[in-house]
């Protein structure tokens, strides 16, 4: 579960993560709402770390390895997710997958 507040001078939200019946969806709120509509994402990485700044949101998972050997190759390595909230800027997000063995341990907005 995710639950990050952000207070900075220019933005101020919340990002929280749902676990539903059928997937993980995670919700970001802004205090200024005319600045900033509400998003809402898939979660299909399990997300466990975000940050929030004006510009977006950046998520990560840890690595989910199966221990049993015959399903090593189900394994779903840690993955780290930006989501921008600009509009200009379309199909700007970006997905990396850390290489097996290699896990995020945190994320951090930047100004």
């Amino acid at each position: 579960m995710i639950c990050v507040k952000s207070h900075h001078r220019l933005h101020a939200g919340t990002i929280v993560s749902r676990e539903e019946e059928t997937h993980s969806s995670v919700e970001i709120e802004f205090a200024d709402k005319a600045s900033h509509r509400a998003v809402r994402l898939m979660d299909r990485f399990g997300f466990t770390m975000a940050s929030l700044a004006e510009n977006g949101a950046v998520f990560a998972s840890p690595e989910k390895v199966d221990k049993s050997e015959s399903k090593k190759k189900n394994s779903i390595p840690s993955t780290i997710f930006f989501r921008p909230f600009s509009t200009w800027a379309q199909n700007s997000e970006w997905l990396v997958h850390l290489p097996a063995g290699e896990e995020a341990t945190a994320v951090v907005r930047t100004f």
